[in-house]
Formats: C-alpha cells, sequence, structure tokens
C-alpha cells in the first residue's frame, strides 16, 4: 500500500468545548484533502462532574458515532505502530504524499486553548459544523427553532463564584458572571432594539440559582439537553448572550451567531462576516452595545 497521511485528534477529558478544538483542527486539516482520520476516544474517564454533582456528566461517547473514521483494528493499530507527527509543531502539506505512512496527532493543551488554536479553524465553520452534525446521533440534534430568539448560557458548575469583576475585566478564566449582568443586559438588548424577542436559557445551574434570569419576562429555560444538543441550539439563535465559558463560543462559531460577552471573556473572535457592525462586542452595561449589533436584532425580529 503506498504511503499516506493519517490524522488523529487526542481529545483528553475536558469538557466538550475544549475537547472539540483538536477534533475540529484535525478535520480542517484532513478532510478537504480525503485524509483518513481515526476515530476520536470520546470515552474518557472522569469522576469529577459526578463528585461536583454537575448536570453533565461529560459522557460525550454516547453523543457520537464514528461513520466515516477508521475504527477497530485498524485503527488500534496505527496507534500503536505508525510513526507520529506532531501537528502542534508543524503541519506538513497533506496533498504531498509521505515518504512512509504517518499518522498527524492534533492535541488539546491543559491551558491557552482557546488563545492558541482556535484561530486555526475559524472561517471554516461550514466544514466543521457538517462533521459535527454528521457525527452527531440523530437523537441528539436538535430541532430548526421556532422563531427568532435570544438564547443566554449562564456556565456556573465547577466556575468559581463572587470573583473580582476587576480580574474578569483582566481575563480571568473560570469565572462565574453576576446573575445581574444577564438581566440588565437583556433588558437593555430589548428596550435599545425595540425587539421583544423571546430568549431562551441554557446553563448547568439550578432553576434556584439562576432564578431572578428565569422570572424575567419572555424568558425560559432551554428543555435538558445533551451537550451537543445544546450546543447546536445554540447555534440557531438570532443573537448570544453569553457567559464565560468556551462553550458559546463554538456555538457562535458553528452558527455564525452575533455574541455579546463580559469585558475580558470574548476568548476569540470567530464570526468571519460582521455584518458592518462589531458582531462580538464585550460590554458591561447595556448602554455599550454597537448600534449595529441592536440593528441586527431588530431587522431578525422583523423578518
Amino acid at each position: 500500500m503506498a504511503a499516506r497521511w493519517l490524522a488523529y485528534a487526542s481529545v483528553g477529558r475536558f469538557g466538550l468545548g475544549h475537547s472539540m478544538l483538536a477534533w475540529a483542527r484535525a478535520a480542517v486539516w484532513c478532510r478537504p484533502a480525503g485524509v483518513p482520520m481515526l476515530a476520536p476516544q470520546w470515552l474518557q474517564p472522569r469522576l469529577g462532574p459526578y463528585l461536583r454533582g454537575e448536570r453533565d456528566k461529560r459522557e460525550y461517547f454516547r453523543l457520537f458515532n464514528s461513520d466515516g473514521y477508521v475504527t477497530g483494528l485498524t485503527r488500534l493499530y496505527h496507534l500503536a505502530a505508525t510513526p507520529r507527527l506532531v501537528a502542534e509543531k508543524g503541519l506538513p502539506d497533506p496533498a504531498k504524499a509521505p515518504a512512509q505512512t504517518t499518522l498527524v496527532t492534533f492535541t488539546n493543551p491543559m491551558s491557552a486553548n482557546f488563545q492558541t488554536y482556535f484561530r486555526n479553524i475559524v472561517g471554516h465553520h461550514d466544514l466543521v459544523r457538517r462533521e459535527l452534525v454528521r457525527m452527531t446521533r440523530p437523537r441528539y440534534r436538535p430541532a430548526p427553532p421556532a422563531c427568532p430568539h435570544i438564547a443566554i448560557h449562564i456556565r456556573l458548575g465547577d466556575f468559581t463564584a463572587n470573583v473580582d469583576l476587576g480580574r474578569v475585566r483582566e481575563g480571568v478564566n473560570s469565572a462565574r458572571l453576576p446573575n445581574q449582568w444577564y438581566c440588565d443586559m437583556l433588558t437593555g438588548m430589548r428596550a435599545r432594539s425595540g425587539a421583544a424577542l423571546p430568549a431562551l436559557v441554557y446553563s448547568d445551574g439550578s432553576d434556584e440559582e439562576i432564578a431572578d434570569v428565569l422570572t424575567m419576562p419572555g424568558v425560559s429555560r432551554a428543555p435538558d439537553g445533551a451537550a451537543v444538543t445544546d450546543m447546536l441550539s445554540m447555534a440557531q439563535a438570532t443573537v448570544l448572550l453569553s457567559s464565560s465559558s468556551g462553550f458559546p463560543v463554538w456555538s457562535s462559531y458553528l452558527g455564525q451567531v452575533p455574541r455579546l460577552s463580559f469585558p475580558g471573556q470574548r476568548k476569540e473572535r470567530v464570526i468571519v462576516n460582521g455584518g458592518g457592525f462589531d458582531a462580538e462586542p464585550e460590554c458591561e452595561t447595556p448602554d455599550e452595545i454597537p448600534d449595529g449589533w441592536l440593528g441586527y436584532m431588530r431587522a431578525a425580529a422583523r423578518g
């Protein structure tokens, strides 16, 4: 058999947003050139979600199929015996055959994963979304939205509470944002745009923990869904009010959904064509929301 490239994403034991980046980088490199990709190891031991009583137990192996991937004994053979090339040290041209069959491996680092590597997939959202939907089992694919709406992502879980907002503005990671910020921004978005869009809340917190958001007019909680279901659902929103998690970054990227973040928490710009306005602003008060962003929301509400 002629020498060829192979690709493999070592996803690690992270949350879905963090884990998916190595997979997406591998897909962007190998799929257009027809390079075979070994099935990722989504089955990973995770005790933390159980010990912390999190809603999402991170059993991602239940969400995805292996259609279109190299699996079984062939996969095990290549993982054990095929020479490797580390993608993070430089990518070869996938269209040029190697001297010997080589496995190009993509890995998620523990820190600065988004900041270092997300830019490698920006502009390839159509391919990544198509690949993600294809490998997601049908029962976890969301239905189309009934109407234009606002998605609100509130991350609690293992994120730190009561972090000084000065540090949040400076970009501290894994910090919970105040519920009042979501309330104020939603009220301001609606008032300034004149578009009273309904809002769907996606959160790993309990109803009691986010009650002040859920009791606002026109706000309801999204049905309990798997992580990938929520991610793909938010990618269908009109606009997105984002937590400091990387999870809504993915939704904004996949659906090219305008996203509003707290200062210091945007992480990366992921929208290619902002329509002539800043589609990913960082705002602490409603007065800071760009007019173009509000105009987009207004136009979407009118249909």
